[in-house]
């Protein structure tokens, strides 16, 4: 009954308008209508639009009922398939399955995790000095000696050379207990690993025969720890800063992400910036940090080792690992340390992004590392961007800069900060972000999580 009185309705307003309007015009052009005009413009005409009225009606409710029918064939075909119709994609990951570190402030991720919280400051070394006799603030491992350990580093070695290279080896060797727990299983246990890629990132300035000799020595322990010689592909790059670190980081992720992800990749850096020469070089290029110059670099040294793998590379995995979702990057519209006022959009943005495409809440995050080191410009962009996208989590206190601790170590201070992010997952059963910020105008995040809570 509805129906119809709506319908009646239509007609009626319908055939009342074309009346008026007719009635109307023959009266301003003083028309006397004949017989004909009276049929079709006060019958004809109000019959034609409501037909054509009625045939849209028509189309809207059949191609109405098309959709909804072809959204329930989906529905069903969906539930036949052990689906639901509101899954969302599986998000992008690796397995960071270890870490191991050397760093001023400690050798194991953890113990620089702790140190991190209490904002180590930078420290004056005695042994490096400005050309006037003063010392210079540097951060040195003290642990390692080159001239002690001559003997476990290849004979080959140039001088420059054999530092960095004795804190790889001691970051590798760190790694070794990890590295036998996924070495190739001689019963052909289809879950075991195929092949160990390792991409060493080496400073640009190391001589690429010393570069070879570090990566030798790593394949002859790696032969001790289970991993054949033929089933491991390295790779000797020569690495400026963290630009560096972060494309061996995305490369490894693509690798990871394709069909026959059987394969572990193995990145490591180091880095050692604490010579004389370099110290001479920074101060006639007004590069290092001072009263003249608190935006200068902090003479470092560090190295680091990670192991990644496939998101599922076992059922029970012989360690702790974390996950590794996908990196995004943004670049500032300027330097950083050019600006006169520091704007955080680009980072902010980023990180907003990152977060959404882990899948992870923003209030799961427990924690934010990142690779700036002590230059206030960029810590000061880092928090304006964490003050804004997270709420429950202290801009400072919160956020982790792991380049204070290390100084200035190109490439592999990214790396240690992996390794920190790794072992904060763990230790705080929380997720945590990575932000690599230590370039002047490139930014990277991604998010780290723990597979227990993914």
């Amino acid at each position: 009954m509805a129906t119809v009185l709506r319908a009646a309705g239509l007609a009626a307003l319908v055939i009342a308008l074309v009346w008026a309007m007719v009635i109307v015009a023959w009266q301003q052009s003083n028309h006397s209508p004949t017989q004909s005009d009276l049929l079709v413009y006060l019958v004809l005409v109000p019959t034609a639009l409501l037909a054509a009225i009625a045939s849209i009606r028509a189309v809207v409710r059949w191609n109405t009922k098309r959709a909804e029918a072809k959204e329930a064939a989906r529905a069903d075909a969906t539930k036949q398939n052990g689906e639901t119709t509101d899954a969302t994609p599986a998000p992008k990951r690796i397995a960071l399955l270890g870490a191991s570190i050397v760093s001023p402030l400690g050798d194991e991720p953890k113990t620089l995790l702790d140190a991190l919280a209490e904002s180590p400051a930078p420290k004056l070394d005695e042994q490096l000095q400005r050309d006037d006799g003063s010392p210079i603030f540097a951060a040195r491992v003290a642990t390692v000696d080159e001239h002690a350990d001559a003997h476990a580093l290849p004979a080959t070695l140039s001088n420059d050379a054999k530092r960095p290279t004795a804190l790889g080896l001691r970051a590798f060797d760190g790694l070794a207990k990890t590295l036998a727990a996924y070495a190739p299983n001689p019963s052909g246990n289809t879950s075991s690993p195929t092949r160990l890629r390792i991409t060493w990132l080496f400073n640009e300035e190391v001589l690429s025969a010393d570069c070879d000799a570090l990566l030798r020595t790593l394949v002859a322990r790696l032969k001790t720890l289970g991993w054949p010689a033929e089933q491991v592909v390295h790779t000797g790059l020569p690495a400026r800063d963290a630009r560096d670190a972060i494309t061996a980081i995305e490369q490894a992720f693509v690798a990871l992400q394709k069909d026959t992800p059987r394969d572990l990749h193995l990145i490591g850096a180091c880095d050692s910036f604490i010579t004389n020469a370099c110290v001479e070089t920074l101060q006639r290029d007004r590069r290092l940090f001072g009263d003249d110059c608190p935006a200068g670099l902090i003479p470092g040294e560090a190295a680091a080792a990670i192991l990644l793998g496939p998101a599922a590379l076992l059922e029970n995995p012989p360690a702790p690992y974390v996950f590794v979702h996908q990196p995004f990057n943004a670049q500032r519209e300027q330097a950083i340390d050019d600006v006169k006022r520091v704007t955080a959009a680009e980072l902010s943005t980023l990180i907003e992004k990152t977060v959404a495409d882990s899948g992870e809440a923003p209030a799961k995050l427990g924690l934010v590392v990142t690779d700036i080191d002590h230059r206030p410009a960029a810590n000061a962009e880092l928090a304006q961007a964490v003050g804004e996208r997270f709420e429950h989590l202290d801009p400072v206190a919160d956020a982790f800069s792991v380049g204070r601790a290390t100084g200035h170590a190109g490439a592999a201070t990214t790396l240690v900060t992996l390794a920190v992010a790794h072992a904060a997952v763990l230790e705080r059963q929380a997720s945590v972000l990575f932000v690599s910020a230590q370039g002047a105008i490139e930014r990277t995040a991604f998010v780290v999580t723990n597979p227990i809570r993914s």
